[in-house]
Protein backbone atom coordinates (compact mmCIF):
# COMPACT_ATOMS: atom_id res chain seq x y z
CA UNK A 1 0.00 0.00 0.00
CA UNK A 2 2.87 2.21 0.94
CA UNK A 3 4.63 1.53 -2.65
CA UNK A 4 1.68 2.29 -4.41
CA UNK A 5 1.21 5.83 -2.89
CA UNK A 6 5.06 6.95 -3.23
CA UNK A 7 4.88 5.59 -7.05
CA UNK A 8 1.54 7.63 -7.71
CA UNK A 9 3.26 10.48 -6.23
CA UNK A 10 6.07 10.31 -8.12
CA UNK A 11 3.95 10.07 -11.34
CA UNK A 12 1.61 13.20 -9.91
CA UNK A 13 5.23 14.94 -8.91
CA UNK A 14 6.17 14.32 -12.73
CA UNK A 15 3.11 15.61 -14.29
CA UNK A 16 2.89 18.66 -12.52
CA UNK A 17 6.54 19.06 -13.68
CA UNK A 18 6.27 18.24 -17.31
CA UNK A 19 3.38 20.47 -17.34
CA UNK A 20 5.04 23.50 -15.62
CA UNK A 21 8.09 23.22 -18.14
CA UNK A 22 5.82 23.27 -21.00
CA UNK A 23 3.96 26.87 -19.45
CA UNK A 24 7.71 27.87 -19.51
CA UNK A 25 8.53 27.26 -23.20
CA UNK A 26 7.58 30.12 -25.10
CA UNK A 27 7.23 29.71 -29.18
CA UNK A 28 8.58 31.29 -30.98
CA UNK A 29 6.67 35.11 -31.84
CA UNK A 30 7.72 38.14 -34.11
CA UNK A 31 10.79 39.62 -33.10
CA UNK A 32 13.55 41.51 -35.03
CA UNK A 33 11.78 43.51 -37.65
CA UNK A 34 8.32 44.68 -38.70
CA UNK A 35 6.98 42.67 -41.81
CA UNK A 36 5.14 46.09 -42.63
CA UNK A 37 7.73 48.84 -42.03
CA UNK A 38 10.80 46.76 -41.09
CA UNK A 39 11.52 48.46 -37.96
CA UNK A 40 12.51 46.86 -35.45
CA UNK A 41 10.46 45.40 -32.93
CA UNK A 42 10.90 43.37 -29.55
CA UNK A 43 9.46 39.40 -28.96
CA UNK A 44 7.03 40.75 -26.27
CA UNK A 45 5.67 44.24 -28.26
CA UNK A 46 2.15 43.51 -29.61
CA UNK A 47 2.21 46.18 -32.13
CA UNK A 48 5.23 48.05 -34.13
CA UNK A 49 5.78 51.56 -32.52
CA UNK A 50 6.43 52.73 -35.84
CA UNK A 51 3.52 51.80 -38.31
CA UNK A 52 0.81 50.28 -35.59
CA UNK A 53 0.94 46.78 -37.82
CA UNK A 54 -0.19 44.53 -34.83
CA UNK A 55 2.58 42.18 -34.91
CA UNK A 56 1.32 39.43 -32.33
CA UNK A 57 -2.32 39.03 -30.48
CA UNK A 58 -3.69 37.17 -27.25
CA UNK A 59 -6.25 33.97 -27.89
CA UNK A 60 -9.36 34.33 -27.00
CA UNK A 61 -9.62 30.65 -25.37
CA UNK A 62 -6.78 30.92 -22.97
CA UNK A 63 -5.54 34.64 -23.36
CA UNK A 64 -1.57 33.46 -24.04
CA UNK A 65 0.23 35.61 -27.09
CA UNK A 66 0.78 34.20 -30.18
CA UNK A 67 2.12 35.43 -33.67
CA UNK A 68 -0.55 36.73 -35.97
CA UNK A 69 0.26 34.66 -39.01
CA UNK A 70 -0.92 31.60 -36.87
CA UNK A 71 -4.04 29.78 -37.71
CA UNK A 72 -3.85 28.16 -34.51
CA UNK A 73 -2.74 28.95 -30.63
CA UNK A 74 0.35 27.49 -29.67
CA UNK A 75 -0.85 27.07 -26.29
CA UNK A 76 -4.45 25.53 -26.38
CA UNK A 77 -4.96 24.81 -30.08
CA UNK A 78 -7.96 26.87 -30.20
CA UNK A 79 -8.27 28.00 -34.03
CA UNK A 80 -7.74 31.52 -33.80
CA UNK A 81 -8.61 32.65 -37.48
CA UNK A 82 -12.06 32.24 -39.31
CA UNK A 83 -10.87 29.51 -42.04
CA UNK A 84 -11.96 30.88 -45.33
CA UNK A 85 -15.54 29.21 -46.79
Amino acid sequence: MILFFFISLAFLTWLICRELERRTVQPSLPGGRCGDCGGEIQSDWLICPRCRNLVQQHCPACGEAHACSDAYCPWCGDAVREKAA
